[in-house]
This record gives C-alpha cells, sequence and structure tokens, in this order.
C-alpha cells in the first residue's frame, strides 16, 4: 500500500503540486460546460421564440378569415427547419385550425391542449407557447416543439474538448513540476547525504554546494558554518595533541613537571572531545528541526489553494499561461537556450488563439507576415502576451454579429534598429472617443505594462478597424550597439 507520510520529498512535492492542479481543472471545467449548458439553452429559447413570432405574423389573415389551409401553407416553412418537430395553430375558441409534424412523429403527436405562454423544458424536447395578436387584439395561440439534438450534441463536443484540454494541461503542469522541484528537492537531499556521511565517517570535511539566497540556503549556509566550526575544532584538538608529544620527548628529565603536564593535556583532550559530541548532537538537532520547518512550510503552502475566484477565472487565464508554456517549450526544443525563433513562435500562438478562443458562428481568418527574427527570452515573452491580448480582444470585441473579418499579425526590422510588432484587424474599430491612457480594459492595460517593460512605443489606430503596434528593441542589439559605439569611440 501506498505511504504517502514515508515517500520521497520529491514525490511528495510532485504529488501536492498535481493534486491541486487536478482539482483546479476538473472544476473550472466543470463550471465552463455548466456555463455553456446554460447559454445554448437560453439560445435555443430565444430562437425558438423569434420563429414561432414570425409564424405567428404570417398567421394573422389565416386566423382572422378561420383559413385553414393558408395557415397550414404557413407552417410547411418549418420543414426547412430540422430541429422543429411540431407545430399547432389554435384559432377562435381555441379549437385547432392547423397543424405541422415532423414525418418521424406523425405517428406519435397528438395536438396538446393550449397552455399559457412560455416555454418548458422535457427529457427529449422544448416546448413553446406564444400568443398570436394584431395590434391589440388576440387571435389565437400558435404551439411549437423543439427537440434536444442540438443541446446533446453540444454538450458531447464541449465534454470532449474539455477533457482533453484537461489531460493537455496536466501533461504540461506534470513535467513543469517534475522540473522545478529540484529547486526544493536536490538542496534538502545534498544535505540528508551530507548529514549520512559525517554520521557514518565521521569526516567533517564535507560540504554542500549552495547558490540560492531563500531559506534553503540559509539553512546550507548554516550547516556549512556548523561544520567548519568543528572541522577547526578538531585541527585545534590534533595540534595540542602534537605539540604534547614534543614536550614529552623534549622534557623527560622533568618526571613530574612531564607527568603534570600530560595530565593538564589528557584534560584538554577530554574536554575537547566532550565539546566535540556535543557538537555533533547540535548539528542533528538542527538539521532536524529545519527540515521539519521545511515540511510544515511546504504543508501551509498546499493550504493555501482555496480561492474559489482563482478557480473561476481559470479560463481566462489560460490563455496568458499557455502563451508562456509556449515560450518555454520553444526553449526546450532549441539548440541555444538563449534564443528564440519567434516567427515561427507567433505563428504557431496566433493559430492557437484563433482556433481556441473564436466564438462559434464567427468567419475570422488570420494573417501572419513575420520576418525570420530571433528574440532574446526577456523580449519574446512580453511580445508573445502582447499577441495574445491584442488577438483575444479582437476576437472578442471586433466583429460583432458574426460578421467576417480578418486578423493580421506582423512581426518585422525596422529603422534603427527597432522592432515592430502589429496586430490589426479589419473590425469596427474601437470608439473615437476612446482614450488608452483611461481605459478599464485589463487587455490593454497589460498590453500598456507589457511595453513599458520592453522599452518601447505603443500606438493605437483605428482606421477600417483597429491596429495595435509597438516598436521596441531587443536587450541583445541593445548591448551590441552600445558596443559598436564604443569600439568606433576607442579606434578614433
Amino acid at each position: 500500500m501506498f505511504n504517502f507520510r514515508d515517500s520521497s520529498i520529491r514525490k511528495k512535492l510532485t504529488m501536492i503540486v498535481m493534486i491541486a492542479t487536478g482539482v483546479a481543472l476538473v472544476l473550472a471545467g466543470t463550471i465552463f460546460m455548466v456555463y455553456d449548458h446554460y447559454t445554448l439553452k437560453t439560445s435555443m429559447v430565444h430562437n425558438l421564440g423569434t420563429l414561432s413570432g414570425i409564424i405567428g405574423s404570417n398567421c394573422t389573415a389565416a386566423i382572422s378569415f378561420n383559413n385553414a389551409a393558408d395557415a397550414s401553407e404557413v407552417l410547411t416553412a418549418l420543414k426547412a427547419e430540422e430541429h422543429i418537430i411540431a407545430a399547432v395553430i389554435y384559432g377562435d375558441k381555441e379549437l385547432v385550425l392547423a397543424h405541422y409534424v415532423r414525418d418521424d412523429h406523425v405517428d406519435n403527436f397528438k395536438a396538446p391542449p393550449i397552455d399559457k405562454p412560455g416555454f418548458k423544458f422535457t427529457d427529449y424536447a422544448l416546448s413553446m407557447y406564444r400568443t398570436i395578436s394584431l395590434d391589440t387584439d388576440r387571435l389565437g395561440t400558435i404551439y411549437i416543439q423543439s427537440d434536444l439534438q442540438r443541446l446533446d450534441a453540444r454538450l458531447y463536443q464541449i465534454g470532449i474538448a474539455v477533457c482533453l484540454i484537461i489531460i493537455c494541461c496536466f501533461l504540461i503542469v506534470f513535467g513543469i513540476v517534475s522540473r522545478l522541484q529540484r529547486l526544493i528537492s536536490v538542496p534538502i537531499l545534498k544535505l540528508a547525504g551530507a548529514a549520512k556521511v559525517i554520521s557514518d565517517e565521521k569526516n567533517y570535511s564535507v560540504r554542500v554546494d549552495h547558490s540560492s539566497q531563500d531559506e534553503l540556503g540559509v539553512l546550507v549556509a548554516g550547516f556549512n558554518e556548523m561544520l567548519t566550526q568543528i572541522q577547526q575544532r578538531d585541527l585545534a584538538l590534533l595540534k595540542a595533541r602534537d605539540e604534547l608529544e614534543d614536550r614529552v620527548q623534549l622534557r623527560t628529565s622533568d618526571l613530574e613537571a612531564e607527568v603534570m603536564e600530560h595530565d593538564r593535556a589528557k584534560e584538554r583532550i577530554s574536554a575537547s572531545l566532550r565539546e566535540k559530541e556535543t557538537l555533533i548532537k547540535e548539528i542533528h538537532h538542527r538539521v532536524k528541526n529545519n527540515l521539519q520547518i521545511i515540511i510544515s512550510l511546504l504543508n501551509l503552502q498546499s493550504n493555501q489553494i482555496q480561492d474559489d475566484h482563482t478557480l473561476e477565472m481559470f479560463r481566462v487565464s489560460q490563455a496568458r499561461v499557455r502563451t508562456m508554456a509556449l515560450i518555454h517549450e520553444k526553449l526546450y526544443l532549441s539548440e541555444d537556450l538563449s534564443d528564440i525563433d519567434f516567427a515561427e513562435y507567433i505563428k504557431g500562438l496566433s493559430e492557437y488563439l484563433v482556433h481556441s478562443f473564436k466564438p462559434d458562428g464567427l468567419t475570422v481568418s488570420l494573417r501572419t507576415e513575420v520576418e525570420s527574427i530571433s528574440l532574446s527570452v526577456e523580449s519574446a515573452v512580453p511580445c508573445g502576451l502582447i499577441v495574445n491580448e491584442s488577438i483575444s480582444n479582437a476576437l472578442k470585441h471586433a466583429f460583432p454579429g458574426a460578421r467576417e473579418g480578418t486578423i493580421t499579425v506582423g512581426f518585422r526590422r525596422g529603422s534603427k534598429g527597432m522592432l515592430v510588432l502589429t496586430v490589426s484587424d479589419d473590425g469596427v474599430g474601437i470608439p473615437v472617443d476612446f482614450d488608452l491612457e483611461r481605459s478599464n480594459s485589463l487587455g490593454l492595460q497589460l498590453i500598456t505594462t507589457l511595453t513599458k517593460q520592453l522599452k518601447g512605443h505603443l500606438h493605437v489606430h483605428t482606421d477600417n478597424g483597429t491596429t495595435i503596434t509597438v516598436e521596441f528593441t531587443d536587450p541583445r542589439t541593445r548591448e551590441e550597439d552600445k558596443a559598436n559605439a564604443e569600439r568606433e569611440t576607442a579606434h578614433s
């Protein structure tokens, strides 16, 4: 049986993070599916209400003259709606004037009694009653029934998509955690290994390497300092013993003095040995206490993931996380970890954003016009986030009413060593009175902040849509220009 308490600290760290991540992903996916299900049901009710209103308006004349043939002809238009099961028009005195039944329900359908206006979901269909009026006079009632195949198909598709997203994110997080947990586990394992060597071999020359300045770094530094003090005392003890042997050889003539000096040396040796044993016990005690503190801190950290608001905002933050994850993925795959092929990265990121976050029914084309330019990590991360925020804002606001459009992402070399990043769309554009400095949009605030981080310049144009332009220089390019200027000054 698996014993979590006795597992290695590597497994504990990995399991704690993966459990918390798994719970967060499942909750976020469930919330998304529930919200999508509710939104689709609302859309179905709205569409069915619109359709019943149109049919009712077209039947006012037929109901007024009690013309069943005209009413039936109007209802035959419902054959074009594959999800409509049946429709009934009730005329004067609540009698059935005309009805329509889909072919696969002809044998089972029976016109229901008139109910009050409204809609109702059952296990297999959505039913709606709507009053037919002319001016202020009530003429009759229309009943219309639609199946739930679209709702079931949507729920299945969303379920598959959420499961795939959860699995992919889980694997990505697992890969990241497997690497990052070493920052904590490796120093602790080195401390444990050094303590075992000291206990078994009494070798106080052992030292633990450390480079960080956090709590683990302080612990390792203190551990090494204690070993240094013990080693210095051992050297002092050895030196005293050597001096004693020399004095015995030189002062053999004075037996009494030699005996007294020998006794004093033995007393010093015994005291030093007792002190050494006390220090050894103190080392073990401090190491044990510090390791317990680290375990307690990790346990407290794992209990901090309780914020429901953070879980609800998971989907909003998902794209930003994915953007940064792609940067790291490129680093891992790149032969030179200091450079990123930004042209290849920006194409993959743009296609991912349009594919993943394009609203249903929206037809948007993506065009990339990028030059082959490599960036340092310091510039690639904010540039990727700017592209993410710009495309996300365009998909949300630029194409209302499911209008067609194009999003263009450009990246090129400008004048005077500048790099120019542009994201544009041919949508409705930003309002004329829009003020970038006073905007409450989190996306535009992030773009402004990231531009300042790049030490660049941000321009927003609203002609024929919206164009966001960021001009900046890569830190590596600035360093090269500075070095070239210094060489030119030295030669002159």
